[in-house]
């Protein structure tokens, strides 16, 4: 559903459904609606119109029929169900410089034009209904870059600040089997040379500078905006020979690490005489190669079968390294794809081994190559169904590639900005074993994998070579925490590698999302450790960092606080007691154990629920108070809180019935809830003030029990007196 702005001609595809007569005559359908973000004909300059792809395996040209400028309309044949229609012929955008913006454009099918029943222009009445597709066209536009290493390959005086390797399986004077031979190595690259060593049968061209007229190539966008005339031109094992063969360049002391993209801009070139050629077979099978995380001094390759006079499990390079990819320029494809990743040396499940030392990662080849590049629109095979897709080559065009770290250890591979190659995890070629990526040397190559010979118009140009910084890389990630109300919690995150000055936000966030900032850190360095201390927590939260810098944001993962707590209960003797523990946070307790006194508790008749998230205590006695604490566990990890349970004495409510003067007395009946109170359980206070202060009143007699007493006082001569009743 896509094209891009890099490719001339490209197209977006889209299928229309055709119903009821199909027996009838060719008509056209020209009822359509564009909208969207993309304009009509500012940003594309053919309209909706059929499009003839000759999938055929062995058919020869043309692919496909070019698309017309213009608006012309599906032409609908006789015998249509389902039919390709497209737009397409995309327009540049002239600023590279420009941050990429990728348009929609949403066609509609509709009826409103000119009524229910429309005629085409060939006269034909027909009925529509209404549908619309959306379709994207990428962006040519490449935006800011915070560059780290560069060269535009224009100049032949580069090849001296490179190392090319170079490896064949005829190569003369090198022990070992066939693909098993180790690699010519030549530092200082002198430009042009391919017979320094192994007897002068070193079977390459690597030219810096190499004019782009000579193979009426024309200029890629960069180099017109920047006057550039020349390229790296490379190819391989074109002297004759029954050879496979390949060659890599490196730059000379350029190491990289964290999140970073090597990009450049790319011409592969499909051997001439390969074009149209049903019995071509391997011939015109060769790729255009280029990796990362390599040491700088392998030759990197495959060989496209095993190797038959070799013995088993040496029919490959003997010493290849880091993660590398492959694009290929042939009529169809070869086993396993034709956008192809490999990791080296061969590792346990990294996918399947095309051969000995090197371990294919991604051979879908159906999903990597449908509809991303269609001009030409070579056929593809589908080497797992059997069958034939339609899709496309990046092939006798320029075309922007990016191979990009992202998330400290993922690589995918992009070209024109849309993504060729999943992404997978990197592989640190200096364990053998396996492991993650550290850091390591780019390479740009070529290799043909098949023992015979094509010519000199299969080649590959490079220009515009860099390493960009995409984001600071993290060196550190913050922890998630459990803790107990009140404590207090820190929170590091680092980072490293990146362009001063280097930002550090931190934020709340709904999982991980990051939703309000809460502190900023910032160092005029490349590398930044951050920390976000909370002081007293009560309340559970997830946070997350993002480091920036001029290259771009890169966002930790989230780390979650988790705030716990008890509180504490009273309870009368032989009274039930419940203590609860108090979550916060988005990281939920998963298990719970209470103690007293330091030690477990089991459930039975006076303990309950002493692994769930309340304790309960059946006839609470004077010996269960004191403290309670509970283990809490969640993913990350153990707090303990505590809480206490407090047993008071029995208390006793009074009811004063009613009080009276009596001969000189003031008597009062009252009543007692608790039918172990005796007259000694009570206190007659007075006072001539009714805020007192309150004082024993030795005068009064108590009588009474069982709950129901009285008090009796003589009544003070010429006095106000307030009384209160006391429970002892």
């Amino acid at each position: 559903t896509g094209m891009s702005r890099n490719v001339t001609n490209d197209y977006a595809q889209f299928a229309v459904t055709r119903w009821g007569d199909l027996s009838h005559n060719s008509y056209t359908v020209t009822n359509i609606i564009y909208g969207g973000t993309g304009a009509y004909p500012a940003d594309f300059t053919a309209g909706a119109q059929r499009l003839n792809i000759n999938i055929a395996y062995f058919n020869p040209p043309p692919y496909a029929a070019t698309l017309q400028n213009g608006a012309p309309g599906i032409v609908i044949n006789p015998g249509d169900v389902t039919l390709m229609a497209a737009i397409g012929n995309p327009v540049m955008h002239s600023n590279l410089s420009a941050p990429p913006k990728d348009a929609t454009i949403l066609l509609s099918l509709t009826n409103s034009l000119t009524g229910t029943n429309l005629t085409s222009s060939e006269g034909a009445s027909y009925s529509v209904t209404p549908a619309s597709v959306t379709l994207t066209e990428l962006d040519n536009a490449v935006g800011p870059e915070v560059i780290l290493w560069s060269d535009d390959l224009n100049s032949s005086s580069d090849s001296t600040n490179w190392t090319l390797t170079f490896a064949a399986t005829n190569l003369t004077g090198k022990a070992g089997f066939g693909g098993r031979t180790l690699p010519v190595l030549i530092p200082n690259y002198t430009n042009n040379e391919s017979a320094r060593v192994n007897g002068g049968t070193n079977d390459f061209q690597v030219e810096f500078g190499n004019p782009i007229a000579s193979d009426g190539v024309s200029q890629s966008q960069a180099m017109a905006q920047n006057g550039w005339a020349n390229a790296l031109r490379m190819t391989v094992n074109k002297n004759g020979g029954n050879a496979q063969a390949a060659v890599n360049l490196y730059p000379q002391g350029r190491k990289f690490a964290g999140n970073y993209a090597l990009r450049f801009n790319m011409y592969l070139s499909l051997y001439d005489s390969a074009l149209g050629d049903p019995g071509v077979g391997s011939l015109a099978d060769e790729f255009a190669i280029f990796g990362i995380n390599h040491t700088g001094t392998n030759c990197n390759w495959r060989l496209a079968f095993a190797d038959p006079v070799t013995p088993a499990g040496y029919s490959a390079p003997v010493n290849a390294d880091g993660d590398w990819f492959a694009i290929d320029a042939g009529y169809g494809s070869v086993s396993p794809a034709d956008f192809d990743s490999f990791a080296s040396p061969k590792l346990p499940n990294r996918g399947i081994g095309v051969s000995g030392g090197v371990s294919d990662i991604e051979s879908s080849p159906a999903s990597a190559q449908i509809g991303v590049f269609k001009s030409p629109p070579f056929a593809s095979e589908d080497n797992t169904a059997g069958a034939l897709a339609p899709g496309g080559e990046p092939v006798d065009q320029w075309v922007n590639v990016s191979v990009e770290v992202t998330m400290d250890t993922n690589v995918s591979v992009y070209i024109n900005r849309t993504q060729v190659i999943p992404s997978f995890s990197l592989n640190d070629s200096s364990v053998v074993n396996g492991g993650y990526y550290t850091n390591g040397t780019p390479m740009l190559g070529y290799m043909d994998p098949y023992p015979d010979v094509s010519d000199f118009s299969a080649y590959v140009y490079y220009s515009n070579v860099r390493i960009v910084e995409l984001s600071p890389y993290l060196t550190s990630q913050p922890v998630s925490v459990i803790a107990t109300n009140g404590a207090n919690v820190s929170f590091t995150a680092s980072a490293n590698l990146a362009t001063a000055p280097l930002t550090d936000v931190w934020y709340t966030a709904n999982g991980s999302v990051p939703v309000a900032a809460v502190l900023t850190n910032t160092a005029a360095a490349t590398n930044l450790t951050s920390t976000l201390l909370l002081n007293n927590v009560q309340i559970g939260n997830n946070y997350v960092s993002v480091f920036s810098d001029a290259a771009g944001p890169v966002t930790n993962q989230a780390a979650s606080l988790e705030v716990v707590g008890v509180t504490n209960v009273t309870a009368l003797p032989g009274a039930n007691a419940q203590l609860s523990v108090t979550a916060s946070g988005q990281s939920a307790p998963t298990s719970w154990q209470w103690m007293f006194n330091g030690t477990n508790l089991a459930n039975g008749n006076h303990y309950a629920g002493v692994t769930t998230a309340t304790l309960t205590i059946t006839n609470v006695q004077s010996a269960d108070a004191g403290a309670y604490s509970v283990a809490v566990v969640n993913a990350a990890g153990t707090a303990t809180p505590s809480g206490t349970l407090i047993v008071t004495a029995s208390q006793s409510n009074i009811n004063i019935e009613s009080v009276s003067i009596q001969a000189n007395n003031t008597v009062g009946n009252f009543t007692s809830s608790n039918p172990s109170d005796t007259t000694s359980s009570f206190t007659l206070q007075s006072s001539i003030g009714v805020q007192g202060p309150y004082t024993n009143n030795p005068a009064a007699v108590f009588s009474g029990g069982s709950g129901t007493f009285k008090f009796t006082v003589p009544i003070t001569t010429n006095a106000t007196t307030f009384y209160r009743l006391i429970h002892n």
